[in-house]
This record gives structure tokens, C-alpha cells and sequence, in this order.
């Protein structure tokens, strides 16, 4: 909707404090963050905070480019075991969130089962 109304020529501001709305920061695009000290976000500040331009920000973008080191990785994957009561190998392919996301849901599948 944020993308229809920017491309009919309107100024469009997302309220949010939610990361994966920072992915349609663009042409006609912001985003006010009021849990950021009410910081407002054009691309070159979404640029700015996550060092990647906004249209990176998808599902297929890499765990790297949302900032996350090896340590933050490890600590991300105890805490994804811990919350959804699975086991994450240790040369398990995560390359993405999208990669995550599918791991995810392959292992609670074979919990399931």
C-alpha cells in the first residue's frame, strides 16, 4: 500500500519501530521510529543505521548485511533453539533470513511428525 501511494505521487510515512518496514524506504518513503528518540529515516539514514541501502533489508538478504557477526549469529541461533525447542546444526546453510526462516520450519515439521 506504502508502494502504491508513493508511486501515485504521495509523501508516504511509516510510524514504526518495526525493522522490516525499513526495506521500503525509498522514493517518496520514510519512516518516523519513536522508539529511536522519534528519529525519522530516509534511505541514506536507513544506510546510515544498518549499513545497507533499504531495498537489502528483504528476505534475502544476508544475516551479514543486517549487521550481525559470528558472535551475534551464535547468540541469534541459542535463541531461536530456545524459543521454538529445536536444534540447529552446526554447518547448518544460513545464509538468509529467508534460509532461517525455511530451517525453521523443516525442523519443528520433523518435531511435529
Amino acid at each position: 500500500m506504502a508502494k502504491r501511494a508513493a508511486a501515485a505521487g504521495y509523501q508516504v510515512t511509516i510510524v514504526t519501530g518495526d525493522k522490516d518496514f525499513f526495506q521500503l524506504v525509498g522514493d517518496g518513503i520514510d519512516i518516523f521510529n519513536p522508539r529511536d528518540e522519534g528519529t525519522w529515516y530516509d534511505a541514506a539514514g536507513v544506510k546510515e543505521k544498518f549499513g545497507v541501502e533499504p531495498g537489502n533489508l528483504g528476505p534475502d538478504a544476508t544475516l551479514t548485511e543486517f549487521g550481525l557477526d559470528s558472535l551475534t549469529l551464535v547468540e541469534l541461533i541459542f535463541a531461536i533453539e530456545e524459543h521454538f525447542g529445536v536444534e540447529i546444526a552446526d554447518d547448518a546453510d544460513i545464509g538468509s533470513l529467508k534460509d532461517l526462516a525455511r530451517l525453521i520450519d523443516a525442523l519443528r515439521s520433523v518435531q511435529i511428525s
